[in-house]
């Protein structure tokens, strides 16, 4: 929500996420509906990130889920 409230709402350039992540996005969210976008912002699939986006002025923010704290 940040991106939308610092850049006049609008959508960020792409998400880059791991290639299962994408899968399920497409194919389970979206039904295959849209392949590779979202909101009509394109999706990457990169196998070197957690999941990203890159906003609208090129700055990139992690949108990976937290790592699980350690258990004792």
């Amino acid at each position: 929500m940040g991106h939308w409230k610092a850049h006049g709402d609008k959508y960020p350039q792409r998400f880059r996420l791991p290639p299962e992540e994408l899968y399920h996005l497409d194919h389970v969210m979206h039904k295959g509906e849209h392949p590779g976008t979202m909101w009509g912002v394109p999706l990457d699939a990169d196998p070197s990130t957690r999941g990203e986006m890159v906003a609208i002025d090129g700055t990139v923010v992690s949108i990976a889920p937290a790592d699980p704290a350690p258990t004792p």
